[in-house]
C-alpha cells in the first residue's frame, strides 16, 4: 500500500491512501471556512474526514475521560483573573456584582479561557520545535519563541538529544476506517533500533491517562493507513522548568476500544436527550 501526502496550506492537510481514499485534516479559524449556506463561519472548525465523510478525532474520544483537576484549576484562574481586574481598575467591587465581574474577566482575557488558549499556543510551539528536530535535525532557535516558553523548548531539545530518535514519519495524519476515527501522532521513529511512536506533552510535566489512550488509538490506526506498525509507544512529559520524563503507554487495544465504545454510547445518549428536549419544547409551544 502506498501513500502520498499533500500539504494544501498551513491549516489543511490531505493524504491519498491507496485502497482507502482521501484522508483530510482541517484546522480552520472563524471566517476561514463557509457554512452550508455559503456564509463565513463564526466559529473555528477542527475536522477529520475520509472521502468527505466526517471521522471522530482521537482528542474527542479521549475527551470523554473525566478531568477532576479541571474544576479547581478553572476556579483558581477565575479568582486570579478577578484579582488582576480589581488591581488594574477594571473591576470595582462596589459597582460590579458577580456576573458583571465574570463578564469583565472573560472580555479582558484574564481567566481560565485565556490561560487555556496560551497553553494551546505553547503546545503548538513545542510541537514546532520537535517537528524541526524531526524533519531537519537542527535544534530550534530560542529567539524564535517567547521567553516564557524557553524552558519547554530546552526540554524538547534535551529529550531529543538523550533519546536520539531516528525520525521516519513526522505528524502524519492516520485513520482507522473500521472504527471511524483519525488523528495525528507526533512522530514515528526508531529508538535503539525499535520502531517507536513518540508523543510529547507540555504543562507540569505529568503525563495524564488520556495520553495513554490517545497514543494507543494512534498506534492502532497506523497499519490501516499504510504505515508500518510500531513496537513501542513513548510519551514525553515536559515540565515547567524544562525537565522531562519518558512514559511508556499502559493502554492496550482493548482499553482503547473500550473508551471508544463509551464515547459513542455517550454521544448517542446526549443526542437522544437533545431530541427529547426539542420535542417537549415543541409540544409545549403548540
Amino acid at each position: 500500500m502506498t501513500t502520498a501526502e499533500l500539504i494544501v496550506d498551513g491549516e489543511i492537510v490531505e493524504r491519498e491512501i491507496e485502497g482507502l481514499g482521501t484522508l483530510r485534516f482541517e484546522d480552520l479559524g472563524p471566517g476561514e471556512w463557509l457554512t452550508k449556506k455559503g456564509d463565513p463561519a463564526k466559529v473555528a472548525r477542527r475536522r477529520y474526514s475520509l472521502d468527505g465523510d466526517d471521522l471522530l478525532s482521537v482528542s474527542a474520544i479521549t475527551g470523554t475521560l473525566e478531568k477532576p483537576a479541571l474544576v479547581p484549576w478553572a476556579e483558581a484562574k477565575g479568582i486570579e483573573g478577578t484579582m488582576q481586574g480589581v488591581a488594574g481598575g477594571l473591576i470595582d467591587p462596589m459597582l460590579h456584582d458577580g456576573p458583571a465581574a465574570v463578564q469583565i474577566v472573560r472580555k479582558e482575557n484574564l481567566g481560565a479561557d485565556a490561560t487555556r488558549d496560551e497553553a494551546a499556543d505553547r503546545g503548538k510551539a513545542i510541537h514546532t520545535a520537535f517537528h524541526m528536530l524531526a524533519t531537519t535535525g537542527n535544534a530550534p532557535k530560542l529567539a524564535d519563541f517567547p521567553v516564557e516558553w524557553h524552558p519547554w523548548v530546552k526540554g524538547a531539545v534535551r529529550a531529543w538529544l538523550e533519546l536520539r530518535p531516528e525520525a521516519e514519519e513526522a505528524e502524519r495524519i492516520v485513520c482507522s476506517p473500521q472504527h471511524r476515527y483519525a488523528g495525528r501522532p507526533d512522530l514515528i521513529c526508531r529508538i535503539n533500533g525499535r520502531r517507536t511512536l513518540l508523543d510529547y506533552k507540555t504543562g507540569k510535566g505529568r503525563v495524564y491517562e488520556q495520553a495513554h489512550y490517545q497514543t494507543r488509538l494512534y498506534a492502532m490506526a497506523l497499519e490501516p493507513s499504510g504505515i508500518e506498525p510500531v513496537e513501542d509507544i513513548i510519551i514525553i512529559g515536559i515540565a515547567d522548568d524544562g525537565a522531562w520524563e519518558p512514559v511508556h503507554s499502559e493502554a492496550t487495544e482493548l482499553d482503547a476500544l473500550g473508551l471508544l465504545s463509551v464515547h459513542l454510547s455517550r454521544k448517542r445518549i446526549l443526542a437522544g436527550q437533545a431530541t427529547q428536549r426539542a420535542a417537549l419544547r415543541k409540544a409545549r409551544a403548540a
